[in-house]
């Protein structure tokens, strides 16, 4: 009766928004359910809510990539997406892959109605149905809302926060902060809007246009008091967790020093990156979305509310760059840092860490598009960013799913490999569905890699697999790069992966269409055997 009467009062525009929701994300949970957790740091993240799920506690190191003491990795990052992701398990009585993309749904789900909200109280209903409907169909949200990462949930939480902060909830916003850093480290980077947005929203308050300048910063304080400092208190136990086990407040260095001289100038070219790859800025957010940000400038729909989404997107967008040359770059000499400058663009600026700005980008464009008139434009309009969605997420739902050859290499590898096995790949998956070790990180890891791959000598090479604790090389066959003109650390290098045969120590013990495996021999021979 209830349920029934509060649908009734609830307006069109809220249903449809509803309803645009649950079907992207019933979609989203059918091609996640039916593809693998494979797919960049994905398997990491799983691994991590598995370490919780079973020990019942926060792990120091990262379970999965460790394969000696030169190479473990702490975990100094956020953990609270792993954290509740066990948690869901626990209630749930046992683990589930099926569970963890429905438990990634409901983040979805969260951001398109946060989205909507947000717009909707800032505007009206008609931009809100519009802003949800473009993040929900927008290629990028949709495609990160099936793989197992952080950014979804971040933004949502985002939007959530800066909805509370409109409505001057500066409690409950402050506690939505506090799970807001807690979830991924560009948090910080909301900081400035988000006490922009605390700020223009006392101005609604009648009562401060009688208040003196003084009396106006007393009450500023307060409120910003009342924002902060359930945020400071919430990631407490994070802060004496990092100070106990790593003697930092902050994200643990695990830089290594490299045992051999480096001098090889590499880069990590990401498939999401910006440099590296410019038409990912148009591919990921989709085409339609700038197209009504033209409608909105060329229209000039620009208003005063407009201040919150823009200062989102001016702060973050301004600082992202900023903070991750300043991270990158700290202790290089002048000369090293501009001569790094261009690898450290390639490596970091991804597409991905853009996500936090685009939903701000669909509210503004929502406005542009609700000022068209004709609906047969319009329904175009809705059925291209349908489709969008559909070809995005259909994409990676097909290069999600584990071929049959790298399934028969992974059934290989636990019936043919003993327990203590290490590997090092570039698919970070090995561990997740092999149940061995697995490593390849230029910085936290191997620092050694660069060296390994372009420099060493047979010997050192052996040698260096060793130290670290490396027993076997898995080469996945489309992770092979062409380094002739660019020596990308993100793929295993053709040169490297052509003198595989040559070297002595190694024996070639599986082969495919897939992948082929390599094992370091025992010490005492090196002869091989055809």
């Amino acid at each position: 009766m209830l349920l029934s009467r509060a649908l009734e009062e609830t307006s069109r525009e809220t249903k449809g928004v509803l309803l645009i929701a649950l079907l992207g994300g019933v979609w989203i949970l059918l091609l996640g359910a039916r593809s693998d957790v494979h797919l960049g740091d994905e398997p990491t993240h799983y691994i991590l809510a598995s370490t919780i799920y079973e020990t019942r506690g926060r792990p120091v190191y990262y379970p999965n990539i460790y394969t000696s003491p030169l190479a473990e990795r702490p975990v100094g990052g956020e953990i609270l997406w792993h954290s509740l992701l066990a948690g869901t398990w626990w209630l749930w009585g046992a683990r589930s892959a099926v569970l963890a993309q429905l438990y990634q749904v409901g983040w979805y789900i969260l951001l398109v109605l946060s989205t909507y909200l947000l717009a909707r109280t800032l505007y009206d209903k008609q931009v809100g149905l519009y802003s949800g409907f473009l993040v929900a169909t927008m290629p990028m949200i949709a495609a990160y809302s099936i793989i197992l990462y952080t950014d979804v949930p971040l933004v949502s939480l985002s939007l959530v926060c800066l909805l509370l902060l409109v409505k001057r909830r500066h409690l409950l916003a402050g506690i939505v902060l506090g799970l807001m850093i807690l979830t991924k480290r560009n948090a910080y980077l909301f900081m400035p809007s988000l006490l922009f947005c605390l700020l223009y929203s006392m101005k609604e308050i009648r009562s401060l246009k009688e208040l003196t300048a003084i009396s106006f910063l007393k009450e500023a304080c307060k409120s910003l008091s009342v924002f902060i400092l359930p945020a400071v208190l919430i990631n407490l136990p994070d802060l004496y967790f990092r100070y106990t086990h790593f003697n930092t407040i902050l994200t643990p260095s695990s830089s290594l020093v490299p045992s051999y001289l480096n001098n090889v100038p590499v880069t990590f070219i990401h498939p999401e990156s910006i440099a590296y790859y410019p038409s990912n800025i148009l591919k990921y957010p989709g085409i339609v979305m700038y197209l009504c940000l033209g409608l909105y400038l060329l229209r000039r729909q620009y208003c005063q509310k407009d201040a919150i989404p823009v200062a989102v997107i001016l702060s973050y967008s301004l600082l992202f760059p900023l903070v991750i040359i300043g991270i990158y770059l700290k202790g290089y000499s002048l000369r090293e840092a501009v001569e790094n400058l261009h690898n450290i663009i390639n490596t970091n600026f991804s597409i991905r860490y853009l996500a936090p700005i685009f939903p701000m980008l669909a509210i503004l464009a929502a406005k542009g598009l609700v000022t068209l008139k004709k609906e047969k434009l319009k329904k175009i309009i809705f059925s291209f960013c349908v489709l969008q969605m559909l070809i995005g997420t259909l994409y990676v739902y097909q290069v999600r799913k584990l071929s049959p050859p790298l399934i028969k290499a992974y059934e290989y590898i636990r019936n043919s490999t003993p327990q203590d096995s290490r590997f090092i790949s570039p698919y970070t998956d090995v561990a997740l569905h092999t149940r061995r070790g697995a490593n390849w990180s230029s910085e936290n890891n191997l620092p050694d890699l660069p060296y390994l791959f372009w420099r060493a000598s047979p010997q050192e090479v052996e040698d260096i697999l060793k130290e670290y604790g490396i027993t076997h090389i898995l080469v996945p066959r489309d992770m092979v790069w062409d380094d002739s003109a660019v020596k990308n650390l993100g793929k295993y290098p053709a040169s490297f992966v052509a003198r595989l045969q040559s070297f002595e120590f190694l024996e070639q013990i599986f082969s495919n269409e897939a992948v082929s495996i390599w094992a370091i021999r025992p010490s005492n021979s090196h002869k091989r055997v055809e």
